[in-house]
């Protein structure tokens, strides 16, 4: 089973990411980040074909499965409900939240929406 994957944020780890990604020919379907010039360049090393300003822009894609969230780990919690909410396996570099609380909401949501949160 192919996964069509979109991909938050673009430091080190989503590097890696995108580059295991099309290593293995199946290239991120979209990308997001703050900064535009990092955005625009991750893209075309990579071969995303759809960049986005907003991680709800991205995530109103409904061609995208699953998204990897790379980002600040204060973020992910927001961005996993987020991506959830748009029915979207999460996959999300650790900590995957800051705290437990949070783990046990967002591993609730994920269980009761049938999607998968790593």
């Amino acid at each position: 089973m192919s996964l069509n994957w979109g991909i938050i944020g673009t430091g080190t780890i989503a590097n890696e990411m995108a580059a295991s990604l099309l290593a293995h020919q199946q290239p991120a379907m979209a990308v997001t980040a703050r900064d535009q010039a990092k955005l625009t360049a991750f893209a075309e090393q990579y071969q995303i074909p759809k960049t986005y300003e907003t991680v709800a822009d991205l995530l109103a894609n409904e061609t995208i499965d699953a998204v990897y969230i790379a980002t600040p780990h204060n973020t992910h919690f927001d961005f996993i409900k987020q991506a959830l909410a748009h029915h979207k396996h999460v996959l999300a570099e650790k900590a995957i939240t800051v705290s437990n609380e949070e783990y046990t909401i967002v591993r609730k949501l994920a269980q009761d929406a049938g999607l998968v949160l790593l």
